[in-house]
């Protein structure tokens, strides 16, 4: 581990900002290093406003490997009375955006024993609920969010509704998953697909609007 740190210093910064981060920051844990910041010199930025908590039942593993950009932020942005959650070992690379906008919450993970990895360029925006259960992985440029974010219909309005996205679910590179969709255990979600409807468990789910493609499959690493 010293000599680690002496052929490249900047490990010295990032283990003491994972302290900073999981001391200050998150406010229910049960490891002492909640966050940890493997990759030396990856960029993080974390802003929460009033009584917004992070919870982490496991850890959050913030890491660089396969990034294109290594200037690249990670964000984590929640803000009045938001909350995220975090339970079992969650791996987000470079260019992951999360945003838990006011009173709203994500969780990541849903067991303990489990691990969710995000590749480059995860992005989430909550306004009410997003749930990503575990031992799923995650591609490129995938987009979830539980809100239509602007006015529509008439009269005008903001539509929400909750995403869950269930246990050992693979979504592809480019995929979108929209307000109002439960994705089922085991799924798979193609490339480029814009998920509008539920997911049956074990099913493979293609195209735009996303439609089930194939049945009764299971995938694994």
């Amino acid at each position: 581990m010293f000599k680690s740190i002496l052929r490249n210093p900047r490990r010295i910064f990032s283990y003491f900002y994972s302290y900073w981060l999981s001391t200050f920051y998150v406010a229910e844990k049960n490891c002492p290093l909640p966050i940890l910041i493997k990759s030396p010199g990856l960029p993080v930025k974390v802003r929460k406003k009033r009584d917004a908590k992070i919870i982490v039942s496991g850890q959050l593993i913030l890491d660089s490997r396969s990034s294109p950009n290594p200037k690249s932020n990670i964000i984590i942005e929640l803000g009045y009375n938001a909350i995220l959650e975090v339970k079992g070992t969650v791996i987000l690379h470079q260019g992951t955006v999360i945003t838990v906008n006011d009173n709203a919450k994500v969780v990541l993970g849903t067991d303990i024993s489990k691990t969710i990895e995000a590749a480059y360029n995860f992005k989430i925006v909550a306004d009410e609920y997003v749930q990503i259960g575990s031992g799923g992985i995650i591609s490129w440029d995938v987009f979830i969010t539980d809100s239509s974010a602007h006015k529509i219909g008439n009269p005008p309005s903001i539509k929400n509704a909750p995403v869950i996205i269930n246990e050992d679910v693979w979504i592809s590179l480019n995929a979108t998953i929209l307000k109002g969709v439960e994705i089922g255990r085991g799924a798979v979600i193609g490339a480029r697909a814009v998920v509008v409807k539920d997911v049956p468990p074990g099913s493979i789910a293609a195209g735009n609007p996303a439609k089930v493609v194939s049945r009764d499959i299971y995938w694994q690493l």
